[in-house]
């Protein structure tokens, strides 16, 4: 998570990527590996709104770990 919330509020960590003729971003961490990707758009307004609703909760989101249970 520290990953996310450090590379989120980066322009050059975000790829945009398209698939289907459907649109979708990846998100990189500092050693270029992909550490989350967003979900299939319709169109750019929507891809764009993602990564914003992504760069603004990602300083505050809770942490939920299932990797512990």
């Amino acid at each position: 998570m520290a990953s996310i919330r450090r590379n989120a509020k980066d322009d050059t960590k975000i790829k945009c990527r398209a698939i289907g003729g459907k649109l979708y971003f990846e998100l990189t961490g500092d050693n270029g590996q992909i550490i989350g990707s967003g979900l299939k758009y319709e169109s750019l307004a929507s891809l764009i709104n993602a990564i914003e609703f992504v760069r603004s909760f990602s300083e505050t989101a809770l942490i939920n770990d299932r990797t512990l249970s």
